[in-house]
């Protein structure tokens, strides 16, 4: 996340992160137009901002404020007023303040509309979601744009059309390649980020996410490869990380069975497996010089040429030789870090870049930052050293 900051005060707020530092969390309550109609701080008692991208909604907040005199405006006097918080939205910043950048630096880390709300004598705890929340149903209302438009018109353009004033898209030249539509039955979020996400392009390094970040603004996010931050053991890794790995579907051959080309007599078919040089093929994972075949099988009589036959083999054979690995470790927080942001984890005796997907905010002094990643990997290796034979 851009800060505002110059290179020098950036670098001095990010080695602030890894010192003794205070922190302060920032509530705003915001109208649904973004104006701020109330703000405190020093006021919130728990708390989390949520970031998940396997979720429909990618970003969530948890608070517990205490309030007494309704500073903030969120009071429910009464069940005829019980959803008088319809037309607010919350905002939370984390603020830091370290002797290496000594002035209170406050990053948003979410803004999203109120979804429920309990007060209990002093406190006010309440749900919010990020503002994706509203185009994750219908909108009444029919878009229908011609093959041709530029791709990220169309975002902006059903955005806008929803109320969406608050939007950092960036112009690409791709085009619709048919007509696209979304009718008044459907829900547009799911839809605009399919239309994003159909603007990667493997040559130009590009895997654009449509999301809203944490100042509440639409954005259209390309993928960088280049790490941003690295989390080091003994630094600002706080637990052990936990590493768990399934391989229970893993193939290392696939047979593809075709039709019978025109004038042949026999059906076309293809094979291929891992070469022996993967961890995962059938010598590596020999018994007893045996080895293992992992097989699958694909069976298409559309398939009438050996090529085709063999191409389709080898894609699936990409497909299905992954290994599923999770991750999971608690930090110190890094609060301007985003969504899709590529960070190094340095465990010491061992180094992995990956793409923040799911991580956590706690809104308090003595909260640890928990970081996931659920993926899947070609990138394993043999044992360094042989595994010793049992004795009988």
């Amino acid at each position: 996340m851009t800060m505002g900051m110059s290179a020098d005060e950036q670098e001095a707020f990010e080695a602030g992160l890894r010192h003794d530092h205070k922190i302060r969390v920032l509530v705003n309550v915001l109208d649904l137009d973004h104006r701020v109609k109330a703000s405190a701080t020093g006021v919130v008692l728990s708390g989390s901002v949520d970031i998940d991208l396997t979720q429909e909604v990618s970003r969530s907040c948890s608070l517990e404020i205490r309030d007494p005199d309704n500073e903030l405006g969120l009071d429910v006097p009464g069940p005829a007023a019980a959803a008088q918080f319809a037309d607010r939205m919350v905002q939370v910043h984390y603020g830091v303040w370290s002797s290496d950048l000594p002035r209170w630096v406050n990053t948003p880390i979410f803004t999203g509309p109120i979804t429920s709300l309990k007060r209990n004598g002093q406190t006010v705890s309440l749900q919010a979601q990020g503002k994706e929340v509203w185009l994750t149903k219908p909108q009444s209302r029919n878009w229908r744009l011609p093959r041709g438009y530029r791709k990220t018109d169309v975002i902006k353009r059903v955005l806008m059309e929803s109320g969406e004033d608050f939007s950092e898209i960036t112009r690409w030249s791709d085009k619709l390649t048919e007509d696209w539509q979304c009718l008044s039955s459907e829900a547009p979020w799911a839809k605009l980020q399919m239309l994003a996400a159909s603007l990667a392009s493997h040559d130009r390094g590009t895997d654009p996410l449509l999301f809203y970040n944490g100042t509440g603004y639409a954005k259209l996010k390309s993928f960088n490869r280049n790490p941003v931050w690295t989390f080091k053991r003994g630094v600002d890794i706080l637990s052990e990380p936990d590493i768990s790995s399934d391989v229970s579907n893993i193939k290392n051959i696939v047979v593809v069975y075709g039709g019978t080309p025109k004038g042949a007599k026999k059906p076309v078919t293809a094979q291929v497996q891992l070469p022996s040089s993967h961890p995962f093929s059938p010598s590596s994972l020999a018994r007893n010089g045996v080895p293992q075949y992992l097989r699958e099988e694909v069976q298409n009589d559309q398939i009438v040429s050996s090529s085709a036959a063999r191409q389709i083999a080898q894609k699936r054979l990409d497909d299905v030789s992954w290994a599923f690995v999770d991750l999971e470790f608690n930090a110190m927080v890094i609060p301007h870090l985003e969504p899709r942001d590529v960070v190094t984890v340095d465990n010491g005796d061992w180094q992995w870049n990956m793409q923040l997907e799911k991580y956590s905010i706690p809104l308090s002094a003595d909260g640890q930052m928990s970081v996931g990643r659920h993926t899947h990997t070609r990138r394993v290796t043999r044992r360094r050293r042989p595994v010793g034979r049992r004795p009988r």
